[in-house]
């Protein structure tokens, strides 16, 4: 009954995980890893529900699928962070006078920047195109320069066009 339980959890567990990312690489567009990840999410969820049909359905085992599903969950969050496949779009709102920040972040990553008015007087705007795996450590650049920056990221879906420097 233990290793019973010990499988049920695992499997649970790994299924939950390729759902997971078998959601995000469709959300991101991978279509042929989304469907490879869903052969592999169904046998393991088949062999599981089996194992739950054969037997009687007690709290145990309803425990036991659950915390499978929970942990799934989680392990599939981390391993998309832990992958970072794909890119982000970075809008960045600093004061105008950050000319050395711009053409430091233009050495290595398109940068587009224009000038805008804000609140508290004459601001730049920058958008810049970035890995995902290089995001946080952008992220950090631009607060060590410029703590106040306003900083939105978002996940383009497809773009045309352009100069992109990724590789």
């Amino acid at each position: 009954m233990g290793a019973e339980l010990l499988y049920l959890f695992f499997a649970r567990t790994a299924d939950m995980c390729l759902a997971t990312l078998r959601h995000l690489f469709a959300v991101r567009g991978l279509r042929f890893a989304a469907a490879g990840v869903a052969f592999l999410e169904v046998m393991i969820y088949l062999f599981a529900l089996r194992m739950i049909l054969a037997q009687e359905m007690g709290a145990l085992r309803m425990g036991v699928f659950a915390s499978g599903y929970a942990l799934g969950v989680f392990l599939g969050t981390f391993v998309d962070e832990r992958l970072a496949l794909g890119t982000r779009l970075v809008q960045v709102v600093v004061d105008s006078d950050q000319e050395e920040l711009i053409t430091y972040l233009r050495r290595k990553l398109p940068v587009t920047a224009w000038k805008a008015e804000g609140r508290d007087g004459p601001k730049q705007v920058l958008q810049i195109h970035v890995r995902r795996r290089d995001q946080k450590k952008l992220i950090r650049r631009i607060r060590d320069v410029a703590p106040n920056a306003f900083i939105l990221d978002m996940e383009p879906r497809s773009w045309t066009g352009g100069i992109i420097k990724l590789g």
